[in-house]
C-alpha cells in the first residue's frame, strides 16, 4: 500500500510539473500563435515590399522607357534642325552658285559678243582703208557711216572720227570744185547735181554756205532767179551771221533789183550794211544804198520839174 505522504507528495509534485508544463506549453503556444502572427505579418510586409517594389520598378521602367523617348526625341529634333539649318545653308549656297554662274555666262556671252562685234567691225575698217588706198572715197567714206565704232576703242573711234570729217571735208571741196568748173562751162544742171551730191557730205557751214552760193548761181544761169531767192532767203533766214552769210544777203539785193524789187533789195541791202558794216560786202552795201537814195532823190526831183 503506497504510502499517503508519498503519494501526497509526489501528486503535487506532478501536479506542479503539469502546470508548469501547461504553462510552458501555454506560453509557448502564444508564443508559437505571435510569431504565426508575425510571420503573417511579415509575409503581409513583403507582399506589401514586392508590390512596391513592382510598382517601383514600373514607375522605374516608365520613366526609363519616357526618358528614353525624351533622349530620343531631343536627338531626333536636334538632329533634324541641324539638318534643317545645314540644308538651307546649302540650298542658299546652291542659289548663289547658280546665281553665280547666271551672270557669269551672261557676261562670257556679251564679251564673246562684243569680241565677235569688234572683230567684225575691225574687218569692216580694213575694207575702209583698203577703199581709201584704192582712191575709192566715197565708197569709204559711205562704209565709214555705217560702221559702228562703239565696240572700238577711245583712240581708234577718235581715228575714225576724225578720218570721217575729213573724207567729208574733202569731198565737199571736191564737189565745190567741180560745181564751179561745170558754172564755168555753162553746165548748171550738171553742177546743180553735183551740188547736191556735195552737200550730203558737208557737215561745216563755211562748206555748205559755199554750195548755196553756187546752187543760186546755177539757178540764175538757168534763168530762174525766183529759186535763186529762195535758196538765198533760206540761208540768211537759218543763219544772221555766219560764213558767206554777208555775200548771200549781196547776191539777195542784187536779184532783188535785176527783178525790179527794190523794197525787197534796200531791205538786203540795209540788212547786210547794219549786220556785216565791218565786211567788204557791207561796205559795199552802205554805198549801194547811199546810190540808191541819190538815185530816188535825182527822180523825185524830175518828177516836180516835169
Amino acid at each position: 500500500m503506497p504510502d499517503p505522504g508519498i503519494e501526497n507528495g509526489g501528486f503535487k509534485t506532478i501536479s506542479d510539473g503539469l502546470r508548469d508544463i501547461r504553462k510552458e506549453v501555454g506560453d509557448t503556444r502564444n508564443l508559437m500563435i505571435k510569431t504565426d502572427n508575425l510571420v503573417m505579418g511579415l509575409q503581409v510586409e513583403m507582399k506589401n515590399i514586392q508590390k512596391r517594389q513592382e510598382t517601383y520598378e514600373r514607375k522605374y521602367r516608365f520613366h526609363g522607357w519616357f526618358a528614353n523617348i525624351l533622349i530620343v526625341v531631343v536627338v531626333f529634333s536636334g538632329t533634324y534642325f541641324a539638318f534643317e539649318q545645314r540644308s538651307k545653308h546649302l540650298l542658299k549656297e546652291k542659289a548663289d552658285v547658280e546665281k553665280k554662274l547666271k551672270e557669269n555666262r551672261e557676261e562670257l556671252d556679251a564679251l564673246t559678243g562684243k569680241i565677235e562685234k569688234k572683230s567684225r567691225v575691225e574687218r569692216e575698217a580694213l575694207e575702209i582703208y583698203k577703199a581709201l588706198d584704192e582712191g575709192k572715197k566715197e565708197e569709204a567714206l559711205r562704209g565709214l557711216s555705217r560702221l559702228s565704232i562703239d565696240e572700238l576703242s577711245v583712240l581708234e573711234q577718235k581715228t575714225l572720227k576724225d578720218k570721217i570729217a575729213g573724207l567729208k571735208t574733202e569731198l565737199a571741196q571736191y564737189a565745190i570744185e567741180k560745181a564751179t568748173e561745170l558754172l564755168r562751162k555753162d553746165n548748171a544742171r550738171a553742177a546743180l547735181q553735183e551740188i547736191d551730191r556735195g552737200r550730203e557730205y558737208a557737215d561745216k557751214p563755211e562748206i555748205d554756205n559755199h554750195m548755196v552760193l553756187l546752187a543760186a548761181q546755177a539757178h540764175q544761169k538757168l534763168s530762174k532767179p525766183e529759186k535763186a531767192v529762195e535758196v538765198l532767203e533760206e540761208l540768211v533766214a537759218r543763219q544772221q551771221k555766219g560764213p558767206r552769210v554777208d555775200q548771200a544777203l549781196w547776191n539777195l539785193a542784187v536779184l532783188h533789183e535785176s527783178m525790179r524789187e527794190l523794197g525787197k533789195a534796200r531791205a538786203s541791202y540795209g540788212a547786210l550794211a547794219e549786220n556785216h558794216r565791218e565786211t567788204q560786202y557791207g561796205r559795199m552795201a552802205v554805198r549801194r544804198l547811199r546810190q540808191m537814195e541819190k538815185e530816188a532823190a535825182g527822180k523825185r526831183k524830175n518828177a516836180h520839174g516835169q
